[in-house]
């Protein structure tokens, strides 16, 4: 007997239309720059929240045990502190995209992470597009736009370096098929360790 058709059943994999690919059976095609760009706003935003916490818990742990300071803020105080805020997003990224494909917001917004060949990208890829990430975003993001212009693939120069892209879910839901909770929540934890580090230099400093 043939088994009953649910009409409201989601689509398996193998029968949703995938999206063109190359010769090589490789995406041919990356998500745009805008829901990139949102992806990554949704991230800073999860990510902000609970860091500024965890940092704020951390200086007043190491307050009460070592006794507050007594001092004005110096101008290296605030470049310290603006040098080690980029570390800890970045980790997030690399942990998360690597072990699962996505943070947060690329979760959301339905991105993966994925070498050109359409293969899961490794931890040192992803921290190679974190690490130019300030190139990209120079002059408000003209870098990354005026690369990403260029291919289909929607590389921007960290990708390119890395031999990363990013893809659409929906367009090709047989790549990456591993689920993002515990990248994410490695992430997270990296994040948090940093923020807890940056607390710790920054009483020292």
């Amino acid at each position: 007997m043939d088994p009953i058709h649910n009409p409201y059943a989601p689509p398996l994999a193998s029968s949703v239309e995938a999206g063109p690919t190359d010769a090589t059976g490789a995406p041919a095609f990356g998500a745009g720059m805008g829901i990139r760009f949102g992806a990554r706003a949704i991230d800073r935003l999860v990510g902000l929240l609970p860091g500024a916490f965890v940092s704020n818990v951390a200086m007043g742990a190491i307050a009460a045990l070592l006794g507050p300071r007594h001092r004005a803020p110096r101008t290296s105080d605030i470049l310290l502190q603006l040098a080690l805020a980029f570390p800890g997003p970045a980790l997030y990224h690399a942990i998360s995209d690597s072990v699962g494909g996505a943070g947060i917001g690329k979760v959301l917004c339905g991105l993966r992470v994925v070498t050109r060949s359409g293969a899961p990208a490794s931890f040192l890829a992803c921290v190679k597009r974190e690490a130019i990430l300030f190139v990209d975003l120079f002059c408000f993001g003209i870098v990354a736009y005026t690369f990403m212009s260029r291919d289909a693939r929607e590389q921007r120069l960290g990708d390119r370096w890395a031999g990363t892209m990013v893809v659409q879910r929906s367009e090709y839901p047989a790549i990456s098929p591993r689920s993002p909770a515990l990248g994410i929540a490695l992430g997270l934890s990296a994040w948090a360790c940093v923020s807890v580090l940056t607390a710790i230099v920054g009483y020292f400093s």
